[in-house]
């Protein structure tokens, strides 16, 4: 039997859903930097006159999108490894609240932020 086998379960599923949220945000970065093509690919099928040109603001978004996923998964892992660490440590330790989180929590209300700000604009007539 493992030692500690239920808190290093526990740092592996927290591990794993910051990997599928990092997942998930670089996949709305990826289909919001080529949403742009897909207008265009559709407009030129369905014969509309004016085919809609590329918005360099929503290339931006999807890459910012995509580079934030990273810096989350690079965050996400350094903080599994530092965890799995410390719960084989036999010394005993303070519970505190990290960092990281914070600062995971701000880049996430940054992006919801960022990104109901690039749909308002995509929106106002």
């Amino acid at each position: 039997m493992i030692e500690n086998f239920t808190n290093h379960a526990a740092n592996e599923r927290t591990y794993l859903a910051w990997i599928r949220t990092a997942i998930a945000i670089m996949a709305l970065g990826f289909v919001i930097e080529k949403f742009d093509l897909f207008l265009m690919y559709l407009s030129r099928k369905v014969g509309v006159g004016e085919t809609p040109s590329s918005s360099a603001q929503a290339e931006i978004v999807g890459l910012v999108l995509i580079l934030l996923s990273l810096g989350i998964l690079s965050g996400a892992t350094v903080r599994f490894l530092h965890l799995k660490w410390r719960i084989d440590d036999p010394a005993p330790k303070v519970y505190a609240s990290s960092l990281t989180n914070v600062i995971l929590a701000i880049l996430l209300t940054l992006l919801c932020a960022f990104v109901l700000v690039f749909l308002y604009h995509q929106i106002s007539f």
